[in-house]
Protein backbone atom coordinates (compact mmCIF):
# COMPACT_ATOMS: atom_id res chain seq x y z
CA UNK A 1 0.00 0.00 0.00
CA UNK A 2 0.90 3.32 -0.31
CA UNK A 3 2.27 6.11 2.20
CA UNK A 4 -1.33 7.56 3.26
CA UNK A 5 -3.33 4.42 3.45
CA UNK A 6 -6.22 5.16 5.51
CA UNK A 7 -6.65 3.02 9.06
CA UNK A 8 -9.80 2.83 10.25
CA UNK A 9 -10.60 4.42 13.57
CA UNK A 10 -10.97 0.73 14.55
CA UNK A 11 -8.11 -0.39 13.50
CA UNK A 12 -5.91 2.55 15.48
CA UNK A 13 -7.65 1.39 18.54
CA UNK A 14 -6.72 -1.82 17.84
CA UNK A 15 -2.81 -1.24 17.59
CA UNK A 16 -3.10 1.31 20.40
CA UNK A 17 -4.63 -1.96 22.45
CA UNK A 18 -2.17 -4.59 21.20
CA UNK A 19 0.97 -2.59 22.17
CA UNK A 20 -0.20 -1.38 25.35
CA UNK A 21 -0.78 -5.54 25.77
CA UNK A 22 2.74 -5.47 25.65
CA UNK A 23 2.81 -7.35 22.20
CA UNK A 24 6.20 -6.80 19.81
CA UNK A 25 5.39 -4.04 17.07
CA UNK A 26 6.42 -6.75 14.70
CA UNK A 27 3.56 -9.05 16.02
CA UNK A 28 1.00 -6.39 16.29
CA UNK A 29 1.70 -5.76 12.06
CA UNK A 30 1.49 -9.54 10.92
CA UNK A 31 -1.90 -10.34 13.08
CA UNK A 32 -3.69 -6.88 11.74
CA UNK A 33 -1.45 -7.14 8.16
CA UNK A 34 -0.19 -3.41 8.38
CA UNK A 35 4.00 -2.76 7.48
CA UNK A 36 5.44 -2.71 10.92
CA UNK A 37 6.56 1.42 10.58
CA UNK A 38 2.78 2.05 10.35
CA UNK A 39 2.04 0.40 13.85
CA UNK A 40 5.11 2.61 15.08
CA UNK A 41 3.61 5.84 13.19
CA UNK A 42 0.16 5.50 15.52
CA UNK A 43 2.03 4.16 18.94
CA UNK A 44 4.23 7.41 18.64
CA UNK A 45 1.37 10.06 17.41
CA UNK A 46 -0.60 8.36 20.33
CA UNK A 47 2.08 8.67 22.67
CA UNK A 48 2.28 12.36 21.72
CA UNK A 49 -0.77 13.15 21.88
CA UNK A 50 -0.71 12.48 25.87
CA UNK A 51 -1.89 8.67 25.12
CA UNK A 52 -5.45 9.46 26.41
CA UNK A 53 -7.41 9.27 23.31
CA UNK A 54 -7.15 7.66 19.62
CA UNK A 55 -5.12 9.59 17.33
CA UNK A 56 -7.17 10.55 14.16
CA UNK A 57 -6.57 11.24 10.55
CA UNK A 58 -5.69 15.26 9.71
CA UNK A 59 -8.37 14.93 6.64
CA UNK A 60 -6.63 16.97 3.80
CA UNK A 61 -7.84 20.41 1.83
CA UNK A 62 -9.52 23.49 3.67
CA UNK A 63 -12.41 23.14 5.66
CA UNK A 64 -15.90 23.05 4.44
CA UNK A 65 -17.65 26.52 3.85
CA UNK A 66 -21.15 24.82 4.44
CA UNK A 67 -22.21 22.51 7.74
CA UNK A 68 -24.97 20.19 8.20
CA UNK A 69 -27.69 22.95 9.26
CA UNK A 70 -26.85 24.73 6.08
CA UNK A 71 -27.68 20.94 4.62
CA UNK A 72 -30.68 20.75 6.31
CA UNK A 73 -31.86 24.38 4.84
CA UNK A 74 -31.09 23.94 1.69
CA UNK A 75 -33.48 20.27 2.10
CA UNK A 76 -36.01 22.23 3.73
CA UNK A 77 -36.15 24.83 0.58
CA UNK A 78 -36.02 22.22 -2.10
CA UNK A 79 -38.88 19.98 -0.72
CA UNK A 80 -40.94 23.14 -0.69
CA UNK A 81 -39.83 24.71 -4.37
CA UNK A 82 -37.99 21.60 -6.16
CA UNK A 83 -37.05 24.46 -9.17
CA UNK A 84 -35.10 27.12 -6.92
CA UNK A 85 -31.86 27.85 -7.85
CA UNK A 86 -28.83 28.37 -6.23
CA UNK A 87 -28.75 32.02 -7.04
CA UNK A 88 -32.03 32.11 -5.14
CA UNK A 89 -30.97 30.03 -2.62
CA UNK A 90 -28.10 32.77 -1.72
CA UNK A 91 -29.86 35.59 -1.73
CA UNK A 92 -32.71 34.10 0.14
CA UNK A 93 -30.21 33.33 3.05
CA UNK A 94 -27.29 35.72 3.19
CA UNK A 95 -26.55 35.16 6.60
CA UNK A 96 -25.56 31.29 6.36
CA UNK A 97 -24.44 31.33 2.14
CA UNK A 98 -22.68 34.78 2.61
CA UNK A 99 -18.81 33.56 1.99
CA UNK A 100 -19.86 30.72 -0.08
CA UNK A 101 -20.46 30.59 -3.88
CA UNK A 102 -22.84 29.49 -5.96
CA UNK A 103 -21.03 26.39 -6.78
CA UNK A 104 -21.30 25.18 -3.02
CA UNK A 105 -24.26 25.78 -3.15
CA UNK A 106 -25.49 23.82 -6.79
CA UNK A 107 -22.89 20.91 -4.78
CA UNK A 108 -24.92 21.04 -1.88
CA UNK A 109 -28.31 20.97 -4.15
CA UNK A 110 -26.56 18.34 -6.32
CA UNK A 111 -25.68 15.96 -3.97
CA UNK A 112 -29.50 15.49 -2.56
Amino acid sequence: MGKNKDFSAETIAQIIALKKSGKQTKAISEQICVCPRSVRRWVAKFDQEGGHTTPTHKRPGKPKKTYSGTQTIVERELESNPRVTAKKLKESNPDIFGQCSVNVEERAKSSM
